[in-house]
């Protein structure tokens, strides 16, 4: 087992950089299969260099050189298809109103037609989509689905990254158990891999694109496990003192480097690591990190926080620098997920007042902060998840939150006893496809 050498650790003091120039945030066009490669410029900064194969094209010619396919322009923005769990909800007798959705994924798959959500009765569900590519109006969300239900609450999930179009396999952490993957077809786990014989469990997991590494992230720990070896085998990483002692809530693989990870904290810092070596950390969030995810060209790490409008861009090519800041309307402790192109260019977040924002990195910034250049409505309530599809021009948003009982007494007795208060919740728990136009 391993745990950090004190002496390996680059810290990295970071404060908010404005950037008045486009230019100092062009999110670059790549081509596929170019390799990102870590150099340390000097003891105290880690830097990402890219090879001389991968050299940033001229501005001006740079989204004309895009795959088509890839370039995205947001006009007329349509709901196609909802699935409604529960438009309104009577509660009689009891304080079961808990039953909102918590995020959803698209499946990785080279078809990509199925979306994996969670509900507050910590089921996740497996929906179909038939994605019209000609006329988008025919697509649709289908009511069969797979489920699954846990024991204890589910924290984190996700797609296990190597599947057919024919497999269901989806790798959970919850509170009550080591971490699984699960074959939703017949709702079994089918490989665990647990922490130790102690009661440990992880508060958030992912795995690497290729399938092979597990990582969790408890309280004051990352694991690393091997696929290929499931049970108690893993590598484990001590993340103190650097962000002191708190629940690792949410980690981030690099898609253009496996070995390279980004992980926050309950505790609001972020820390990046290649393989099991911590190179920088990240200061510039007060509250505690919900979600991180790198671009698809591996340069930026985007980051958000509970009970905080902002999302910060930071570039991992001067580590310790913010691009931008991205502000949403965010006013509870949940989690609010938010998204990215293909192309890396566009940002898409949900908020707790219903609407979806969309903020083109390639603006420039006024200040510090990225305005978002388009916003809708998607839902009444708050959209807490978005997934935006790898492939096609659709992406999925779902709906909810827990919303405080509304009492009412019988206008025939003014006992306030328990027996006679009827409270109703109101909510709009809802799936929902979306389609972008291309230009």
């Amino acid at each position: 087992m391993f745990e950090n050498d004190p002496s390996e650790i680059n810290k990295t003091e970071c404060n908010l950089v404005p950037c008045n120039n486009a230019s100092e945030f062009q999110i670059k066009n790549f081509s596929i299969g170019n390799n990102i490669e870590l150099s340390n410029v000097n003891e105290s900064v880690v830097n990402l260099y890219v090879s001389k194969e991968m050299e940033i094209n001229n501005e001006t010619e740079q989204l004309h050189s895009m795959d088509s396919e890839k370039q995205i322009i947001m006009k007329d923005t349509k709901d196609l298809s909802v699935i409604d769990y529960a438009e309104k909800i009577t509660c009689c007798g009891n304080w079961n109103n808990e039953r909102f959705l918590k995020g959803c994924k698209w499946s990785p798959d080279e078809i990509g037609n199925r979306v994996l959500v969670l509900d507050g009765d910590n089921k996740l569900k497996i929906f179909h989509c038939f994605l019209n590519k000609i006329d988008y109006n025919k697509s649709q969300i289908s009511s069969d689905n797979y489920e699954l239900s846990c024991i204890g609450n589910i924290y984190d999930y996700d797609w296990y990254p190597l599947i057919e179009p024919s497999q269901y396999y989806i790798i959970v952490a919850s509170s009550l158990g080591p971490v699984h993957i699960y074959d939703m077809t017949i709702s079994k786990s089918i490989s665990s891999y647990q922490m130790n014989d102690e009661a440990i469990y992880a508060h958030c997991v992912t795995c690497s694109p290729d399938g092979m590494t597990v990582l969790s992230g408890t309280t004051d720990y990352i694991f690393i496990f091997d696929t290929n070896r499931p049970g108690k085998m893993f590598n484990r990483i001590l993340t103190r003192p650097y962000f002191k002692r708190g629940i690792i809530s949410s980690i981030s693989i690099n898609p253009m480097r496996n070995s390279m990870f980004a992980v926050g904290s309950y505790n609001s810092r972020i820390g990046i690591y290649d393989e099991t070596k911590l190179l920088c950390m990240l200061y510039g969030h007060a509250k505690g990190v919900t979600q991180l995810k790198f671009s698809n060209n591996g340069l930026f790490l985007y980051s958000g926080v509970r009970g905080s409008s902002e999302i910060i861009c930071w570039d991992l090519r001067n580590p310790g620098t913010a691009l931008f800041r991205l502000d949403r309307v965010v006013k509870t402790q949940q989690r609010i997920y938010f998204d990215i192109t293909p192309d890396s260019r566009y940002v898409f977040s949900g908020n707790t007042n219903g609407y979806v924002y969309i903020w083109d990195t390639l603006l420039p910034p006024k200040g510090q902060v990225l305005p978002f250049f388009h916003k809708f409505q998607a839902h009444s309530d708050c959209t807490n998840g978005i997934s935006i599809h790898k492939q096609l021009p659709f992406f999925a948003t779902v709906s909810g939150q827990y919303h405080n009982p509304v009492f009412l007494l019988d206008s025939d007795n003014d006992d306030k006893e328990d027996d006679n208060q009827i409270f109703i919740c109101e909510e709009e728990n809802s799936l929902k496809l979306w389609h972008m136009n291309r230009n």
